[in-house]
């Protein structure tokens, strides 16, 4: 009797690898102790990941740009405000964002 396990009804491709590169695989399986197959996933896995951060990190990193300027701005009229009263200004002149 054969038995069926999950795995056999995965979807299967046959890969053409270049010279060398079985050997390879199969020394960073058995380094980070997985199988061949197992190896091979992880890594097709981390391609589609770094892919996905590649593709937000422009988005993200103005977004972090935008709330850095706006604490500096924060910080400045902060200090312009303190200033103004250790020098006795009149506030109402002073040309603020708010």
């Amino acid at each position: 009797m054969t038995q069926d396990t999950p795995s056999r009804s995965l979807d299967k491709v046959i890969v053409r690898l270049p010279d060398g590169m079985r050997d390879r695989i199969r020394e960073a399986a058995e380094k980070n102790n997985r199988s061949m197959n197992a190896e091979i996933v992880s890594r097709l896995d981390n391609s589609f990941i770094q892919e996905f951060w590649d593709a937000k990190a422009p988005f993200q990193l103005a977004k972090e740009r935008s709330l850095q300027e706006d604490a500096i701005q924060q910080i400045i009229e902060q200090t312009v405000l303190q200033l103004s009263d250790v020098l006795g200004l009149d506030k109402s002149k002073l040309n603020l964002k708010k």
